[in-house]
């Protein structure tokens, strides 16, 4: 294809997502495999390639298939993390400092609505649930019973009008 350019990530990364897009960058997170680290790196579009070294933005994620989701106005991620024996949704600013990053207690798979309701999506065993990334507003939602198999993990919210 013409006009295409490619960027290349480190190998060990999963589950990329974008951040912050500008007319001449993008802010790509993902998880370091080789480290289990949220990392953070620019990618310069105009020339599609890596501006300087990425860096930490989150110590000890999990690196599953979907363990990262930005929410539609790029200001916040969503992660999971261990804490203790267990997976923890955490939520974490993506503009100015950063911040503390908000734990939303057990859980996998984050997807927000990209409709604007502020919600996350996330599994926790084979439930499903929805809630505000202040963790409020916390509710179960009924998995439909054609669901291939008991495994809620796919489940993610649609556009306004799909």
């Amino acid at each position: 294809m013409t006009g295409v350019q490619t960027c290349a990530l480190p190998i060990s990364e999963h589950s990329p997502v974008f951040g912050s897009v500008t007319e001449n960058s993008v802010t790509v997170y993902y998880a370091d495999t080789s480290t289990h680290d949220l990392m953070e790196q620019v990618v310069n579009t105009k020339t599609a390639k890596i501006v300087g070294e990425p860096t930490i933005f989150v110590k000890g994620v999990v690196d599953t298939e979907r363990a990262l989701s930005v929410n539609g106005s790029y200001t916040e991620i969503a992660f999971v993390k261990g804490v203790g024996s267990e997976d923890h949704v955490m939520v974490k600013p993506l503009i100015g400092s950063g911040g503390a990053a908000i734990d939303l207690g057990p859980g996998k798979n984050p997807s927000w609505d990209l409709g604007g309701s502020g919600r996350l999506l996330y599994t926790v065993g084979s439930k499903l649930f929805a809630a505000m990334a202040d963790g409020t507003e916390r509710v179960s939602v009924p998995i439909p019973a054609n669901l291939w198999g008991d495994d809620p993990t796919w489940v993610v919210f649609a556009p306004p009008g799909y």
